[in-house]
C-alpha cells in the first residue's frame, strides 16, 4: 500500500512545497519594499542598487518557480482524481478525494461522511488496497 499512499500523496506534496516557495518569495519581496524605502534619491554606492537588482531577479526566477509548480500540482491533481475515480465503490472515492485532493484530516471526513473515525480510517485502508491494484494496471506518470 506504500506505492498507492506515495501516488495519492503528491498533490499535496506538491501544494505545499508551493506555500513553502510562496512565503519565501514574499519575504523577499518584504526585504526589497525595506531596501527600495532607502532609496530616497540620495547619493549611494553601488551595493544597495546591486542588491536590490539582485532581489528582483530572485523574485522573478520564484514567480516562475511557482507558476510552474502550480501547473504541475493541477496535472499530479487531475492524475490521482482519475484514479481514484477509478475505484469501485463511491464512499471509498470521496473518502480517498476529501483526504488527498481536499487535504482534510480523518476527524473532518468522518464527521462529513457521518462515520465513526475507525470506520473511514478502516475504508481507507480498503480503499488503498483497491488503488494499488489500479496502479498496477493503469499507467501514470508516477511510474
Amino acid at each position: 500500500m506504500g506505492r498507492a499512499k506515495e501516488f495519492l500523496g503528491g498533490y499535496l506534496n506538491i501544494t505545499e512545497h508551493i506555500e513553502q516557495m510562496t512565503e519565501e518569495l514574499e519575504a523577499l519581496q518584504r526585504e526589497t519594499g525595506s531596501i527600495s524605502m532607502a532609496l530616497d534619491g540620495m547619493p549611494h554606492g553601488t551595493k544597495l542598487s546591486d542588491r536590490t537588482g539582485q532581489l528582483a531577479v530572485r523574485i522573478a526566477e520564484m514567480t516562475l518557480e511557482i507558476m510552474d509548480e502550480r501547473t504541475k500540482a493541477w496535472e499530479k491533481r487531475e492524475e490521482i482524481r482519475n484514479v481514484i475515480l477509478l475505484v469501485d465503490d463511491h464512499n471509498l472515492c470521496h473518502v480517498l478525494r476529501r483526504r488527498y485532493i481536499d487535504g482534510k484530516m480523518w476527524e473532518e471526513i468522518a464527521v462529513e461522511m457521518n462515520y465513526t473515525y475507525r470506520w473511514v480510517i478502516s475504508m481507507h485502508g480498503r480503499a488503498l488496497e483497491e488503488v494499488e491494484e489500479i496502479l498496477k494496471r493503469v499507467p501514470t506518470n508516477s511510474h
